[in-house]
C-alpha cells in the first residue's frame, strides 16, 4: 500500500471488483481462509527451516489488494499474484499455505509477535517498520491518482504527466487505509501543502481498502493514491473511476514486498533462494505478466531490507 496498498474476512469490493466477501475476527482481528496450494506428492521431503517443519507456511493478509492479493467470489479463496508465487514456492518446499485474513493495521503487530510466519500484500519497506519486521522487497512502487469516472472534484495535477504538480491535491478529499503507507504518503503530501500555505488535505481512513474504494465511488472522497500495478487491474474490473495522467514514486524510497520477523533468518533465506529458483525458471516473470504486472516494475532478484542479498 504501499503499498506497496493494500487490497481475513473485511466486508469485500461490494460490487467494485464484481465479487462478495463475508466478514469475521478473532482476538488477533484475523482468521483462516484455508488452504490454497497442495504438498507436492512424491519427490524426497527437501530440507526446510524450522518454521515449516509442520508442513504449513502460514500467511497473513487483508486480501483487498488486486492484483497482489484479494478474495474470490465465494469470499474465501484468495487470488492473485502473490497467491500464484506462494504456490510454486509452495510446491518446491512441500508445504501448504495457509491464509490467515485480517485488518491491514493489524499484520506487523502480528508478524513480530510471532502469529503468522509472513506477512503478504505488496507492503511498503520503510525504516520505521523495519524497526519490528524484515523485508523481502520483490517490486518498485509509482503511485497513481484515482478519481471517480468524470474527476467530478476537478482535480489538476497540472499539463506534464512525467512531472505532476502535486499541489493539486491541497485541499481535496482523499480516501485512504489506516496506517497504510500511501496513508504516509498523503501526510507527507498534505504537510508540503501546510507549508506552502495552501488548504490541507482533507483524510478518509478506512479499515479496509473496499471501503476506501466505495468513498470514491460515491464520491464521499476526491481521490485515492493508488500504486500503478493495482490502479491499472482495478481500473479494468471497475469502469466508474479513472486515473489521472501521469504518476509519482513513493516518497519513502518505493520498494515492497513482504513481511517476515526478523529472528527467522532461515525462513528468509528459503523463500529468497526459491524465488530466485523460479526467476532463473523463468516462472516469476510469467506470473508477472499473467497479471498485468510490468517487469520493470518487479525486483530481479527481490532485495532484502531493500539490500542485495548474499548467495547462500
Amino acid at each position: 500500500m504501499g503499498n506497496v496498498r493494500r487490497l481475513l474476512v473485511g466486508a469485500l469490493l461490494v460490487g467494485l471488483l464484481t465479487m462478495s466477501a463475508c466478514g469475521g475476527s478473532s482476538d488477533d482481528d484475523s482468521t483462516s481462509a484455508g488452504t490454497n496450494s497442495t504438498t507436492a506428492a512424491s519427490a524426497a521431503p527437501k530440507e526446510v527451516p524450522e518454521s515449516l517443519e509442520d508442513g504449513t507456511l502460514d500467511i497473513f493478509t487483508s486480501a483487498d489488494y488486486p492484483p497482489f492479493s484479494y478474495l474470490d467470489k465465494d469470499g474465501k479463496t484468495v487470488l492473485g499474484l502473490e497467491t500464484d508465487l506462494l504456490n510454486a514456492i509452495g510446491e518446491k518446499l512441500e508445504v501448504d499455505i495457509e491464509y490467515h485474513i485480517g485488518k491491514f493495521d493489524t499484520g506487523i503487530p502480528g508478524i513480530a509477535n510471532g502469529r503468522t510466519d509472513m506477512m503478504v500484500m505488496a507492503m511498503s519497506d520503510t525504516a520505521e517498520r523495519r524497526k519490528q519486521v524484515d523485508f523481502i522487497d520483490l517490486y518498485k512502487t509509482t503511485y497513481r491518482v484515482v478519481t471517480h469516472k468524470g474527476n467530478s472534484a476537478g482535480i489538476d495535477l497540472g499539463d506534464d504527466p512525467a512531472n505532476l504538480d502535486l499541489t493539486g491535491l491541497c485541499g481535496e478529499t482523499a480516501a485512504t487505509v489506516t496506517s497504510s503507507a500511501e496513508e504516509q504518503t498523503l501526510d507527507i503530501l498534505n504537510d508540503k501543502c501546510v507549508q506552502a500555505g495552501d488548504p490541507p488535505i482533507k483524510k478518509l481512513a478506512f479499515d479496509v481498502g473496499t471501503q476506501e474504494y466505495l468513498a470514491i465511488r460515491t464520491e464521499r472522497a476526491g481521490f485515492g493514491l493508488f500504486p500503478a500495478a493495482n490502479a491499472d487491474f482495478f481500473l479494468k474490473q471497475n469502469d466508474d473511476f479513472e486515473a489521472l495522467p501521469g504518476s509519482f514514486p513513493n516518497p519513502q524510497g518505493g520498494l515492497t514486498g513482504w513481511i517476515l520477523p526478523q529472528d527467522d533468518r532461515p525462513l528468509q533465506d528459503t523463500l529468497l533462494r526459491t524465488i530466485n529458483e523460479l526467476i532463473d525458471e523463468g516462472a516469476w516473470q510469467k506470473l508477472l505478466s499473467r497479471w498485468g504486472v510490468s517487469e520493470n516494475d518487479a525486483l530481479v532478484p527481490p532485495l532484502r531490507n531493500g539490500k542485495p542479498v548474499e548467495a547462500s
